[in-house]
């Protein structure tokens, strides 16, 4: 009976799987690690990036803040100064109105007498700014405390107003001086946040936008300078897009970024960075690592290729041994100890009709004593292949023989010779060989009954 190589097959194609499954596994936790760690790297830098961008924010407050205070300022002064003209004996009319608006280039005046009224005005809808606008407890309490005054800058409707409230001299009542706001081009000298973040590199070409929510109102990419925060490629419209405190994904000019958002006063702040960049070292390490894979591989398979050359050499030099003892050996059989299985290396035709039937080696060998070993030798030939304590029998030995006759006189020579060992030094297989050494022992008698004569 011929072994079944169905485990040991199995076993291999096990041991072959190892190394791309184990390869496999360690570059899938390689790019989960790096894209980790990549993340948390963009992470620091967005808010490193988010931080310079809301000081940019406040430096350019402040500064229009101090411009805004020297406007009100400068247009108070020129409130207190018409003030006090009734102290010096000139009286306030509609002339003098008219020409210090336009000689102080300012919108317009409004004269309130002690109840708050208004008396006298000049400039575009002076007055109907006064009572709908300016009308207010801040204004009224000038007239109850004199050296208080009231400065303000107002949004109305579609235009922005500069207003400033001083009390008369010499009268009670309330001067109000007004200018509408102009905006002007900026110089090239002058601060604003397009000169302030415009063309500015960020790392990891980060990009920067910063709106009011309704417009762009800088970034340092000018092809969305100025637009409408709809019509802006980065969905910064929905804030349900933005995770809060932490890295969004999104979508921009077809490729993937990655970005953070801020919230400042009146501006929205968004900085978003291109996938490129963002995993730029997970995608160097993970070449690296698959580079190394390749060449472990590489030299594995050479060396597989060395050890089943040998393999086969030592195979090839088995198989020419195993020839060699098959032409002396009339059987040889190969018997494994541990399993109790056998197989046949040579086996003549008479033989392997009565033995090839056998399941296990002790039954196959029983079966070869009661067939081919004559009775007078079976008690010794049975303790011979005793597979029980063979193991023991053959320590120190390289094999062991017995010397039998069947009952046609025809003798034979039967060797057991260990072939493999555990990693104890215990034998697991043993070969079984057979030889006729028929005409050697009648040489023999030969020899001896010439020797006697």
């Amino acid at each position: 009976m011929m072994v079944k190589y169905t485990k040991h097959a199995k076993k291999n194609v096990v041991i072959r799987l190892i190394p791309p499954v184990a390869g496999v596994l360690l570059l899938a936790f390689i790019f989960l690690l790096t894209t980790y760690m990549a993340k948390q790297t963009v992470s620091g830098v967005a808010d490193e990036t988010l931080l310079y961008v809301r000081q940019t924010c406040e430096r350019y407050d402040n500064y229009v803040s101090d411009d805004k205070t020297k406007d009100l300022i400068n247009l108070q002064e020129k409130a207190i100064s018409i003030a006090m003209y009734e102290q010096y004996g000139v009286t306030i009319h509609k002339d003098i109105l008219d020409a210090y608006v336009v000689d102080e280039n300012f919108t317009g005046v409004v004269v309130t007498d002690k109840a708050g009224n208004c008396v006298l005005s000049s400039g575009e809808d002076a007055k109907i700014l006064f009572e709908k606008e300016l009308k207010n407890d801040s204004v009224s309490q000038i007239l109850e405390h004199p050296e208080k005054s009231y400065m303000e800058r107002l949004q109305i409707r579609e235009k922005t107003y500069d207003f400033a409230v001083v009390a008369r001299v010499g009268v009670t009542g309330l001067i109000l001086c007004y200018h509408e706001v102009e905006l002007r081009p900026m110089g090239v000298n002058e601060i604003s946040l397009d000169t302030m973040l415009s063309g500015h590199q960020f790392k990891m070409d980060g990009m920067v936008v910063i709106t009011n929510g309704e417009i762009v109102l800088n970034t340092n990419e000018n092809h969305v300078q100025g637009q409408s925060v709809v019509g802006c490629p980065i969905d910064i419209t929905d804030d349900t897009v933005w995770r809060e405190g932490r890295i969004t994904k999104l979508k921009y000019n077809g490729k993937r970024w990655y970005g953070r958002q801020m919230r400042y006063k009146q501006y929205r702040l968004y900085v978003v960075y291109p996938s490129s960049q963002v995993f730029a070292t997970r995608t160097t390490i993970l070449a690296f690592s698959t580079a190394i894979y390749i060449f472990f591989l590489l030299v594995l398979t050479f060396l597989r290729n060395r050890s089943a050359q040998n393999t086969m050499r030592e195979m090839q030099k088995q198989f020419r041994i195993i020839n060699a003892v098959g032409s002396i050996y009339k059987l040889n059989l190969l018997i494994h100890l541990d399993t109790g299985e056998w197989e046949a290396i040579k086996m003549p035709g008479e033989v392997g009709a009565v033995l090839q039937k056998q399941a296990t080696a002790k039954v196959m060998l029983e079966s070869y004593i009661q067939n081919f070993v004559g009775q007078a030798y079976r008690g010794a030939y049975q303790k011979f292949v005793n597979l029980s304590d063979l193991d023991e029998r053959l320590k120190g030995e390289s094999y062991i023989t017995f010397v039998s006759e069947n009952d046609f006189g025809i003798c034979a020579c039967s060797i057991l010779t260990p072939q493999c060992w555990d990693a104890k030094g215990h034998v697991t297989s043993v070969v079984f060989a057979v030889r006729d050494v028929t005409a050697d022992i009648q040489k023999m008698k030969q020899k001896q009954m010439g020797a006697l004569a």
